[in-house]
Formats: structure tokens, sequence, C-alpha cells
């Protein structure tokens, strides 16, 4: 079980030794940062994308088995839009390591199709009608 905690405690410049490293995503996370959520004004300032950029580079070069792929910068938005970039580089970390969240990340997405059926199985289950629309329309 990590402790993030005494891992932030241990590591206070983990954020900014992480996002100053060069970082072989960074062209994938810089096309992204114009695509995320454009309809918020502090998504589309200098600040904001370099906020966003900071926390994704810092992320990528921490997990290394995910780097960086689509989506996460997303998810990185939604805590930046509430909390500061190193608070959103550590909570982004909890949620991926302690959640492992990181597992629907990788990309092969192994996870992703086992949860699809999951999901699917459970539908078909507990809820037959829906499921039957969902062959109608073709979902």
């Amino acid at each position: 079980m990590v402790d993030f905690r005494k891992r932030r405690n241990d590591n206070p410049l983990a954020f900014s030794q992480h996002f100053v490293r060069k970082c072989e995503y960074i062209r994938d996370i810089t096309k992204d940062l114009d695509r995320t959520f454009p309809e918020y004004d502090k998504f589309q300032t200098e600040k904001g994308r370099d906020g966003l950029l900071k926390v994704l580079v810092a992320i990528s070069n921490t997990i290394k088995e995910v780097g960086y792929i689509q989506g996460l910068n997303s998810v990185a938005a939604v805590f930046l839009y509430y909390l500061k970039e190193e608070e959103s580089f550590w909570i982004l970390l909890y949620l991926m390591e302690r959640v492992k969240a990181k597992e629907i990340f990788k990309t092969d997405f192994e996870r992703v199709s086992i949860l699809n059926y999951q999901l699917e199985t459970f539908v078909h289950y507990y809820l037959p009608t829906v499921a039957q629309y969902f062959v109608r329309v073709s979902f």
C-alpha cells in the first residue's frame, strides 16, 4: 500500500523534479492542451495550459508504465479546475496508483476490455430491457 502523505513528505520536490525533466510525450501532451475543455476560460489562457502541461509531464515522467495517453488530460484538468498544480499532481498520482486507475490508461487497454465486459454482463442480467434497447439501436 502506498502512503501518499509519507511519500509527499519524503519527496517535497517530486512534482517540480518531474515536470522539469525531459518528457518523451511532450508532443502528444502539447497537441491535447488546446483540446482540453475549450469551453472553460481557465484552460484557454497561457497560465492554465502551462499548469496542465506541468501536471501531465510530471505524471507521465512518474508513472512510466502509462506515460501519457489521451484522456489523461481531461482527468488532470478536472483536478486543476479546483486545485493548485502540485495538489493536482498528487491527487492524480493517488488516483492512478492507489485506486489503480493507471490500469485503465495502459496502452493495451486490457482493463478497459474487462470493465466493458463486466458492464455488459451486468446490464444484460440486471437490466435486460436496457440491454435489448442497446442491441436494437446498435449501441
